[in-house]
């Protein structure tokens, strides 16, 4: 399963040039870019990384998964129905990028207690900056983070500012892993 996702984000994610044309989030510029909600908003793609993430986290027996809107959002979904399957019951959460501005004024969307244990997710860790921000509001909240995972790390810094704040990570590939097979399909 793990190969037949990496195959489809190649096909449907992966997007490489020869000059840097891609515009990154944390203001650099590229000559690849990971488009991973072309593959996770695919049936197929949402179907295969909900049983690899829950493959690749069980054995963490996490309560909750979860993370920031909107790249961890179908990873988190596809999880919790694979989790299910397994018949495993764990809780998806949401993370805001900004409180709610009416109402309870959360950051935090789902059901949930104080000292639960959460994997967060992310569909890319760059820098690792959005993650940190969820974590840092998941723990605000009570939840006990056990680690960050990411589909796709592209090896440009995560592992420092992780290793910074001593948070634990993983991702299921890294760029180089998907460029690697990518040259090697042409």
């Amino acid at each position: 399963m793990k190969q037949e996702l990496m195959d489809l984000l190649i096909e449907n994610s992966l997007k490489v040039s020869d000059h840097e044309e891609f515009l990154l989030a944390s203001g650099k510029r590229s000559r690849y870019y990971i488009d991973c909600k072309a593959t996770l908003l695919h049936p197929k793609g949402l179907s295969l990384v909900g049983r690899v993430m829950w493959d690749f986290v069980k054995e963490k027996a996490p309560d909750l998964v979860g993370g920031m809107t909107l790249g961890a959002d179908p990873i988190t979904m596809s999880t919790v129905i694979a989790a299910e399957n397994d018949g495993v019951e764990v809780f998806p959460l949401i993370v805001r990028k900004e409180a709610k501005s009416h109402g309870t004024q959360k950051w935090v969307e789902g059901t949930f207690k104080e000292g639960m244990k959460i994997v967060v997710f992310d569909d890319v860790f760059t820098t690792g900056g959005s993650t940190l921000k969820a974590i840092e509001k998941l723990q605000e909240a009570g939840v006990e983070v056990i680690e960050a995972i990411a589909m796709i790390d592209r090896e440009e810094g995560s592992e420092e500012n992780f290793a910074k704040k001593g948070i634990k990570h993983r991702a299921l590939f890294k760029i180089s892993e998907l460029l690697d097979a990518a040259d090697s399909k042409k």
